[in-house]
């Protein structure tokens, strides 16, 4: 897992398929839209993310073509709603 930029941020699946990476995904969602933090004097539940998922050869087979086309699909995770994968 590394940053992308801004509030962007990359995980890389080795040797998993499109349905493995979202199910997984999904169950992170869903660990972090029940986690508490605690900042400063108030504690934060409920934070949400969308996540998009490209699938190297399938979707692209360069570093730059596979990012694009999972951030198109994030756009579009938060397009239909947000706190969404897309794939």
């Amino acid at each position: 897992m590394c940053r992308v930029g801004g509030d962007e941020f990359c995980i890389l699946f080795e040797k998993t398929h499109v349905k493995m990476a979202v199910g997984r995904l999904q169950e992170v969602l869903t660990s972090y839209s029940t986690q508490k933090f605690a900042l400063e004097s108030d504690t934060v539940c409920g934070l949400t993310f969308s996540a998009g998922v490209a699938l190297y050869p399938v979707d692209a087979t360069d570093q730059q073509a596979l990012l694009e086309r999972a951030n198109e699909r994030l756009y579009a995770a938060k397009r239909a709603g947000r706190a969404r994968v897309a794939a």
